[in-house]
């Protein structure tokens, strides 16, 4: 349902086909790990895991790439630090990945032909480490350039992001279609045109389930659960895409050893080369995350588990909100 009160919005390719075919031909998908994004960390996480050689180890690799003690950001904040972009993403990745070994220290190591990997975000390329398609410090400068090229948007085009439940994606759009045309009345963009403003959708959670992101103005003129992260997925961080582009064009990328899937397209990865575009790509453009739920849920059986590994429970949350069902199946490994 959507109504307006005063100047408030009420809102309750590439070819590589044979690779495509080969990376996609798992027999029997016992497992899909999900690796969460930017926002899912908290002051606090890995502490009792740093206590561990090899997480402090990987801590230690990760520091020597960022040029500060990622781990004491992490146990000891403060919060603000923690969740400035440059340094949520490296925290948010790193704190996955020692869930990652946390379940593997208690189930053994990955069963490749059976399992298959996705991350939101900046979890993607949590999924391209795990899954050894790039390199641990490779995946740590990518992720560094990654932060610091979108903090540097985002203190440029102060922006937020907006959750936006119950309504169909023609009324997503026809939201975002009103908020700027309220804020051109009254004239209140910062710019010296009001097209250059921007609301969009950013991510496709669930059938009726979506973030919209955009210029902080924008976002305000709609009621919803709405955070000053930054315009993510949106044409705002596109003057991060050459950072990211730059070391991608520097680094090793191969094939992952199982399906990982693309946030831009839903589907898993088909080479190397699809990796670094879709990497650059998804700075700008939304995440297709049902997509890839409803590619998971096509290959599973009913015995498939879902795991969430890292700190929070977004991703199988919006597991279960695309099937309810799901939540019997549905592990949430913390990097405690």
């Amino acid at each position: 349902m959507l109504s307006c009160l005063g100047r408030k919005l009420r809102v309750n390719s590439l070819s590589c086909s044979l690779v495509r075919n080969r990376s996609c031909n798992t027999q029997g998908l016992e497992s899909v790990f999900l690796f969460p994004g930017q926002g899912s960390q908290e002051v606090g996480m890995c502490r009792e895991s740093l206590r561990e050689s090899s997480v402090r180890e990987m801590f230690d690799e990760a520091s020597e790439v960022l040029g500060y003690d990622l781990a004491r950001v992490c146990m000891d904040g403060p919060a603000d630090e923690l969740n400035r972009t440059a340094v949520c993403q490296p925290a948010a990745v790193v704190a996955s990945l020692t869930a990652a070994w946390k379940y593997s220290l208690q189930n053994g190591g990955p069963s490749w032909p059976s399992l298959r990997v996705a991350g939101f975000s900046v979890g993607e390329i949590t999924s391209l480490i795990y899954t050894k398609s790039i390199s641990f410090k490779a995946g740590m400068q990518l992720i560094q350039a990654r932060g610091r090229a979108m903090q540097d948007a985002s203190d440029r085009f102060p922006g937020a992001i907006l959750s936006v439940r119950g309504l169909k994606h023609v009324d997503v759009i026809d939201l975002c279609r009103r908020c700027k045309e309220e804020t051109r009345l009254e004239s209140i963009a910062p710019c010296n045109s009001p097209d250059s403003l921007y609301l969009g959708i950013s991510s496709f959670l669930a059938r009726e389930a979506f973030t919209v992101a955009g210029h902080s103005q924008l976002v305000d003129m709609a009621e919803g659960c709405a955070a000053d992260m930054g315009a993510f997925h949106t044409p705002l961080m596109a003057s991060a895409q050459e950072a990211v582009r730059s070391v991608l064009d520097s680094v090793v990328v191969s094939m992952p050893r199982c399906p990982v899937y693309s946030n831009v397209t839903g589907l898993p990865f088909t080479c190397p080369d699809d990796i670094r575009q879709r990497l650059v790509e998804q700075l700008v453009l939304p995440v297709l995350w049902s997509a890839i739920v409803a590619d998971l849920l096509a290959a599973a059986s009913t015995s498939t588990r879902y795991i969430e590994l890292g700190p929070g429970r977004s991703l199988t949350a919006s597991l279960v909100l695309n099937k309810r069902a799901l939540s019997r199946r549905c592990v949430n490994i913390h990097a405690n």
